[in-house]
């Protein structure tokens, strides 16, 4: 007779399992442990454990798991807290941090999450990451119908509604010979547009721009930077020429901000596929301060679904930086900071 103990290295439980039958050879250790899995853990659990046979007849096992393994000092390390102020290169938007004097290895199942987030809210609400309309005008009324395309930057700043409608108004005049007249109604919670002695024009939507190109200098689609997501601009059927109109009103504006920023670190990625495809994302940030504020996010318990696949990576240096959407640099006037997190296994 043999007696089998299952310990979990970080304490949670211990599994004593007698009466077993001699395990002469390490096939049959394998087959009967194999077994014993099926009938009390669950597949994950079993994935996340490593066997050590103790030689000299001893007749016991330890489960080893492992999280993330200080190669100095050969403990575990939960938790890697990581800030800006302290990268060995770069700046506060895009830096390259590393870990003094160590390196981490991470288990066959470890993964990690980010919490403890610190963002600093230095950024306007149009930045160059959100600051590009794209206007289509028409040039004649006769048919075939033809028409110019626009793009209106606007300078960084901070801006209230009717102040973003002023200037959205002078520099969409300063285009042709026709006049426009932008407003924003406290009320309706949205922006419009008329246009006076021209023959119509029309708001691309980034779907519209991504769908049908846009013919005008500089014009990216895989970084559109537009100024949409503010003017919550309705999708149009650029294919019709009824689409062209004087008289414009998009939809209710919920933020005059940045929605979200992205922290990115292509060392980690993987476990994410961003709007744009993208896979180096670690962490959307969701913006719910005002500028001057500090923006910070998962301050408390972390669920399964926060948590993203390390396994078996070796961490010495990681390029972080926070971004847009479309993987625009956000201009940060001071530090960032959070925590990486790392677990033996995602959490059930």
């Amino acid at each position: 007779m043999v007696s089998l103990c299952g310990v979990f290295q970080s304490g949670a439980r211990l599994v004593t399992l007698s009466g077993a039958p001699s395990l002469q050879t390490h096939d049959m250790v394998s087959d009967f442990l194999e077994r014993f899995w099926a009938g009390g853990l669950s597949k994950d659990r079993r994935g996340a454990l490593r066997l050590k046979l103790f030689p000299r007849g001893c007749k016991h096992f330890l489960l080893k798991t492992e999280m993330a393994v200080s190669n100095a000092t050969n403990l575990e390390v939960n938790k890697l807290l990581v800030s800006s102020s302290h990268r060995i290169s770069g700046s506060n938007s895009s830096w390259r941090y590393e870990i003094k004097g160590d390196v981490l290895k991470c288990g066959p199942e470890a993964v990690f999450a980010i919490s403890d987030v610190q963002v600093p809210h230095s950024w306007y609400n149009v930045t160059s990451a959100n600051n590009r309309m794209y206007i289509r005008i028409r040039t004649s009324s006769s048919l075939p119908t033809t028409w110019a395309d626009y793009t209106v930057i606007v300078p960084p700043q901070n801006f209230s509604g009717s102040q973003l409608a002023s200037q959205l108004a002078t520099q969409l005049t300063a285009l042709t010979a026709a006049t426009y007249q932008v407003q924003w109604s406290t009320s309706l919670h949205k922006f419009s547009i008329q246009e006076s002695g021209g023959n119509g024009f029309m708001i691309l939507s980034d779907k519209n721009l991504r769908d049908y190109g846009f013919d005008s200098y500089g014009f990216q689609v895989g970084m559109l930077k537009s100024i949409n997501q503010i003017l919550a601009t309705p999708d149009t059927d650029v294919a019709d020429s009824a689409s062209f109109t004087v008289s414009w009103t998009g939809g209710i504006s919920t933020v005059i901000r940045l929605p979200s920023v992205y922290l990115r670190c292509p060392q980690l990625s993987g476990g994410t596929i961003a709007e744009d495809g993208s896979r180096d994302v670690i962490k959307r940030i969701s913006v719910t301060t005002d500028m001057g504020e500090m923006q910070t996010a998962e301050l408390g318990a972390l669920t399964s679904a926060d948590y993203a696949s390390c396994a078996n990576k070796t961490i010495k240096g990681l390029d972080f930086k926070l971004t847009s959407a479309d993987g625009t640099l956000i201009d940060l006037g001071g530090e960032i900071c959070f925590s990486v997190v790392f677990l033996v296994e995602r959490p059930m």
